[in-house]
C-alpha cells in the first residue's frame, strides 16, 4: 500500500475468540476498518484498537501543528532548539509512518 484509507478509521464491533469453561465468553477482539477494507485485524486489547484507530486524525493533527509552530520566537532571530529539535521529531516520526519501504520503519 502506497497510502493510507484517508477515510475515517473505525473499530468493529467487537467478535468473542475465546470461551472461559462455563461456556461464557472472555475474550474479544475487533478489528480496524475503513472504506470498507479491513486496515487490521486480531486486535485484543481496546487501548491498542483506540490507538490504531485514531492515527490517521494523530498524522493530521502533527502535521497541523508542524504547519503553525515556527522554531524561532517572533521579533528577534533567537532560535528555540527545543522547538527545533520536537519539530525534527515530529518530521523523523511523520516519514517513519508514511514510509512504504519496510527498512525505513524499523
Amino acid at each position: 500500500m502506497t497510502e493510507y484509507i484517508p477515510d475515517t478509521w473505525k473499530q468493529s464491533a467487537p467478535a468473542p475468540v475465546r470461551w472461559n469453561d462455563k461456556g461464557k465468553v472472555s475474550h474479544y477482539q475487533v478489528s480496524i476498518v475503513a472504506g470498507g477494507r479491513t486496515i487490521c485485524g486480531g486486535i485484543s486489547s481496546k487501548a491498542d484498537a483506540t490507538l490504531i484507530a485514531a492515527a490517521p486524525d494523530l498524522l493530521e493533527a502533527l502535521r497541523g501543528l508542524l504547519e503553525a509552530t515556527v522554531p524561532h520566537n517572533e521579533g528577534n532571530d533567537t532560535v528555540n532548539y527545543g522547538l527545533l529539535d520536537a519539530r525534527l521529531e515530529a518530521l523523523n516520526v511523520i516519514s517513519r509512518a508514511v514510509s512504504t519501504k519496510e527498512e525505513d520503519k524499523s
